[in-house]
Order: structure tokens, then C-alpha cells, then sequence
């Protein structure tokens, strides 16, 4: 993963230890990767949700979101 992040920190201006630990917070190390309708790995490391401009593949999952300070469950789509 690593030398992805190099690759791509270097086309956004970024610094890849800053995108390694953003994909390690969102799926805690990997272990709560979303997966797919179909058991497979969605790759999103970053838990990007798509909205509906996006006509990509998705995946939904419920997940807890925060609406003037209540947690509250929602299903969401991701990228």
C-alpha cells in the first residue's frame, strides 16, 4: 500500500503517511473494509459514500451518523 500512496500523494501534493493513516482510521487497519452485495471487497479504504451523481458500483451498509449532535442509523452508499 505503501508505495501506492507515494505514487498518488505525490500527484495530489499530499503526504503519503497522511493517506496511510486516513485509510487505517476509517477501516481500522483494514479489518471493516464494505463489502460488496456479493461478499467481495468494495477497495474502498477511505469509506467514500457516492451520492447520486455517482454511476460507479456501490455498496451499502448501515452506518451510525451524527444529526445535530443524536447518533442516528442510516443506510448509506459508497463508492
Amino acid at each position: 500500500m505503501w508505495e501506492h500512496a507515494k505514487t498518488a500523494a505525490k500527484k495530489i501534493g499530499l503526504n503519503p503517511a497522511v493517506m496511510v493513516a486516513q485509510a487505517a482510521l476509517e477501516t481500522g487497519w483494514g479489518k471493516h473494509i464494505i463489502s460488496k452485495g456479493d461478499g467481495n471487497s468494495s477497495n474502498n479504504l477511505f469509506n467514500i459514500k457516492s451520492d447520486k451523481s455517482w454511476q460507479g458500483e456501490k455498496a451499502s451498509k448501515v452506518t451510525l451518523e451524527f444529526e445535530q449532535g443524536a447518533a442516528v442509523k442510516k443506510q448509506a452508499s459508497f463508492r
